[in-house]
């Protein structure tokens, strides 16, 4: 079983990779110094 741990605002998370579209690789540090909303979920 995995465990999770609340994350505080403003903590700082670990980067992280997604496809785009095209296939090419997105990175959130592509983001960094800018306010970031990420909205998971699952539909299994």
């Amino acid at each position: 079983m995995t465990t999770t741990h609340a994350i505080a605002i403003g903590t700082p998370v670990p980067d992280f990779s997604l496809p785009r579209l095209d296939g090419s690789p997105w990175r959130l540090s592509e983001l960094r110094g800018k306010r970031v909303a990420l909205f998971m979920w699952g539909s299994w």
